[in-house]
């Protein structure tokens, strides 16, 4: 039975690069975030009419990868583990964070709330919840950044406001985490890494990953 770890922080946390520098050193299978442009386009023009819409559409995209990443840690002979790049309560962040802001209403937000509090029971247990804590204010440059760099034109609709109420958010999540307020908490080990430096080496990867090893 291989490891299975949930990756969580917010956007432009620098997740991607984690799971993948990770993964190759313990052959890990990484499951990467489900990212569409043409629905991340229509949602950050008009977050009123899509949001909800948005927020189902990945709410089933992660359950199916959710249980994928389960199922090869769990039985895979290619793997020795599964890294999953933001899991359903991540997720979940940002959909209360719509909620709030009226984009998406009250009736709409008790069917989301049913259909993850289902979810909730079909998924294998993580064995480690890894958060990159990064302030929203280098996150911000990041995203700068790579709209210019990487052509993401469609996170033009990220502004600081929106990554400090995420951020807020996520480090709520992160408590409940560790106080075992989940259903699969209590076997849980949660890791905190402070992600505020984009530079790493070759040889800080191998320690990182050495430590996530188990």
């Amino acid at each position: 039975m291989g490891r299975l770890l949930y990756l969580e922080g917010i956007i432009s946390s620098g997740k991607t690069t984690f799971a993948n520098k990770v993964g190759s050193r313990l052959n890990y299978r990484v499951f990467k975030e489900p990212v569409d442009p043409e629905h991340l386009t229509r949602f950050y023009k008009d977050p009123a009419r899509y949001a909800f819409n948005f927020q189902i559409y990945l709410l089933h995209k992660r359950i199916g990868i959710q249980m994928l990443a389960a199922s090869e840690s769990l039985y895979s002979d290619a793997y020795r583990g599964a890294i999953v790049d933001r899991s359903l309560f991540g997720d979940a962040c940002f959909a209360g964070m719509h909620h709030d802001a009226g984009n998406i209403d009250d009736l709409d937000w008790q069917a989301y709330q049913q259909a993850l509090s289902n979810m909730k029971f079909m998924i294998w247990p993580p064995t480690t919840l890894i958060y990159l804590r990064v302030q929203p204010e280098v996150a911000y440059e990041r995203i700068q950044r790579r709209m210019q760099e990487e052509n993401r034109a469609f996170e033009g609709g990220v502004d600081l406001s929106y990554l400090r109420e995420l951020y807020k958010r996520y480090e709520k999540l992160i408590r409940d985490a560790a106080r075992g307020e989940f259903p699969w908490s209590h076997t849980l080990e949660v890791r905190h890494f402070d992600w505020n430096s984009d530079v790493r080496t070759e040889a800080e990867w191998d320690m990182i990953a050495a430590g996530l090893k188990g």
